[in-house]
């Protein structure tokens, strides 16, 4: 089941929501999927500053569908639930749902220039089912969105949270964790894209902060601790402003940048952190300053691989 695109809706047509309004997604609710919910939503506007118009997932419930929206302004619309965590059954998370434009197989997927409803809820992916990478949530082609405090992804086969093609998230002191085997990214930054994950938790995943192909990130104070392989990985000239994060007990390095990328990691630690601490390759940079950890190169020179500045 899908979302109507903007192109389909007839503004001159939609109704006035002069109040604040609650709908409910569950057993005994007004509707049994978050689609079917933004579906009928979707025929009204507020009218007014102030009102509030919530999806509320009631207690018990397990998402068993893949919300697909396209271009279309769904802000106005917030996603709460009552339980501390909703469980995504992963066995109805199987399919490329936007073929079209991506492989990628996700539970909730924002596409070309849709500004996504405001998330309020910390997912959880189950084991059930194949495991086939799937990820949490999916912004792409212009594409906008905000995750509240405290609220996220976790567990995903995947990328818990992607943000591709000229696409922003905003999601400050989130979590985007995996305990999972295979696990992908904590959160994914692609493609001229950018985030502001800061405070975030993106620990236990693969790579924790994956920033590439020309991205940026804030990422102020996270954690990103035990991750397979980096706690950041800042490629081909991308940009992550990361200082006092704690890095700790990844697999192979806390922070690698290549190609000309940058990372300012200001006051970081990446003790226990596989080979090194520090590693830059192909003209990268790392302000490494009042950081704790080992580098690849000796600071403060410049070399092929780049400079480290401690």
């Amino acid at each position: 089941m899908r979302n109507a695109k903007k192109s389909e809706i007839d503004i001159t047509k939609l109704k006035a929501l002069d109040n604040s309004i609650t709908v409910t997604v569950g057993t005994g609710g007004n509707f049994s999927t978050i689609t079917q919910a933004i579906n009928y939503l979707m025929e009204y506007r507020p009218t007014k500053v102030g009102v509030k118009v919530t999806i509320q997932l009631m207690a018990g419930f397990v998402m068993k569908e893949q919300v697909l929206l396209r271009n279309g302004d769904y802000s106005w619309i917030q996603i709460d639930s009552v339980d501390t965590e909703v469980v995504i059954d992963r066995t109805y998370i199987q399919t490329a749902m936007a073929s079209d434009v991506t492989s990628s197989i996700s539970a909730f997927y924002f596409i070309d220039r849709c500004i996504a409803p405001r998330i309020n809820v910390l997912f959880s992916m189950n084991t059930l089912g194949a495991s086939a990478g799937q990820g949490g949530c999916l912004l792409m082609q212009n594409s906008n969105g905000i995750i509240l405090p405290n609220k996220g992804f976790k567990d995903c086969p995947g990328t818990n949270a992607a943000v591709i093609v000229n696409s922003t998230l905003l999601a400050r002191n989130c979590v985007f964790t995996s305990f999972v085997s295979p696990s992908g990214s904590g959160v994914s930054i692609s493609a001229s894209s950018s985030a502001d994950v800061s405070g975030s938790n993106m620990s236990h995943n693969s790579v924790g902060l994956d920033v590439q192909t020309g991205s940026s990130a804030n990422a102020e104070n996270i954690t990103s601790s035990g991750n397979t392989n980096y706690g950041i990985l800042a490629a081909s000239n991308s940009t992550v402003n990361a200082p006092n994060a704690s890095l700790l007990y990844n697999g192979a390095y806390g922070i690698i940048a290549n190609y000309a990328s940058r990372v300012n990691a200001h006051g970081s630690t990446t003790a226990n952190s596989g080979t090194f601490g520090f590693i830059v390759t192909t003209g990268a940079t790392i302000n490494a300053s009042s950081s704790t950890g080992t580098k690849n190169i000796a600071v403060n020179t410049v070399t092929a691989n780049g400079i480290i500045f401690a």
